[in-house]
């Protein structure tokens, strides 16, 4: 069954505001915090050096960022991904990579609605991102 959604949609939060990239980096290090006092100083260093080399990106997480880094993550429990799928993820995610209204399958819907569990986990962007994989885009627009 084909569908058309819209991979321009921001993926917000709880409270409806646009989640921005940079705010990942932000949870991360909240939660790295938690564990701080329990890494070793040296390895407290070193993940300090790493940490001030990169570029923390502010743009919107939209369904199109947020499905291509699904389709293309790798996953410990996908050790042995057959070479054929590994090619469908990749040609699906250089179909979404586009942007904008694009039509898709429902088996496409569905294989990102598991692969953004998998890669983002907890609740907020998983639920959001698989709401707005369900939403319809109105006809006559694309």
């Amino acid at each position: 069954m084909k569908l058309k959604r819209n991979f321009d949609e921001p993926i917000c939060d709880i409270d409806g505001n646009p989640i921005r990239l940079g705010q990942t980096m932000e949870a991360l290090l909240f939660a790295i915090n938690a564990i701080w006092p329990r890494i070793p100083s040296g390895l407290q260093d070193e993940f300090n050096a790493a940490l001030k080399t990169q570029n923390v990106d502010d743009a919107q997480l939209t369904l199109r960022i947020a499905c291509v880094r699904a389709l293309v993550g790798a996953y410990a429990d996908e050790d042995n991904l057959a070479p054929e799928e590994a090619i469908k993820r990749m040609d699906l995610a250089r179909k979404v990579n586009v942007g904008g209204i694009i039509e898709i399958e429902d088996t496409e819907r569905d294989k990102m609605k598991a692969l953004i569990r998998k890669r983002f986990g907890g609740v907020v962007i998983p639920v959001v991102a698989g709401e707005l994989l369900e939403k319809d885009v109105p006809l006559g627009t694309m």
